[in-house]
């Protein structure tokens, strides 16, 4: 499952991406969609070529629809066109047209829920803060693998399974009646504290990576 090509930014080689198709013609040309039945969507907004196209190929085989965009300015036109169809959303921070915190915005602004993932050749702590601050769910210095990518949708996978569960039982708790509802109080709040400190523990762990990469730069 684990993909270990490591993305090199100097000659990277370009991969095909499957099934690619111009399927919308009212969105702009630097906009491109490839057809997929999985229930899963992502943008991949990325001025880079090489860097787009292999993120394209891999998140269609892990069974994604994908849509690309080639700059800042295609990549809020989609988002605009479709809002709310995007349950992931993966974007260079630096792009012509719109950097990728105005994409982060605009993801989050379209669905709330929408996973944004921000990745840059030129990290910096104080643009990790503020990607945080606006709701990315990870940060990433290029260059990075694509077994890095895996850990990020294998940590969303493990997230949506425990919230599915905890809804599942809210349901079935709620279903007892009110003999059930002050349980039922003390375990929304259980979970309420666990996402907050789950919340911060993923904050601090981007801010280390964001620090580290800086200074190696």
């Amino acid at each position: 499952m684990g993909i270990t090509l490591s993305l090199s930014f100097k000659g990277i080689k370009r991969l095909p991406i499957p099934c690619a198709v111009d399927d919308t013609a009212s969105l702009p040309p630097a906009l491109r969609t490839s057809a997929d039945p999985a229930r899963h969507s992502v943008l991949v907004a990325d001025d880079d070529a090489g860097v787009r196209d292999l993120l394209a190929a891999y998140f269609s085989r892990r069974g994604y629809a994908v849509a690309w965009a080639r700059d800042g300015r295609a990549a809020l036109a989609a988002l605009e066109a479709r809002p709310g169809q995007y349950g992931v959303v993966v974007t260079d921070l630096q792009m012509a047209g719109a950097d990728g915190l105005a994409v982060l915005k605009a993801a989050k602004h379209a669905n709330p829920s929408c996973v944004v993932v921000i990745v840059t050749g030129y990290a910096s702590l104080d643009t990790a803060v503020e990607a945080v601050r606006l709701g990315a769910f990870d940060y990433l210095a290029k260059p990075f693998t694509l077994g890095q990518m895996d850990l990020i949708l294998d940590r969303l996978a493990e997230r949506d399974a425990l919230e599915e569960r905890s809804r599942l039982l809210a349901a079935q708790l709620n279903g007892r009646g009110a003999s059930t509802r002050d349980l039922l109080s003390l375990l929304l709040s259980a979970s309420a504290q666990l996402d907050r400190l789950e919340g911060r523990v993923e904050e601090v762990a981007v801010l280390v990576r964001a620090l580290a990469a800086e200074r190696r730069g």
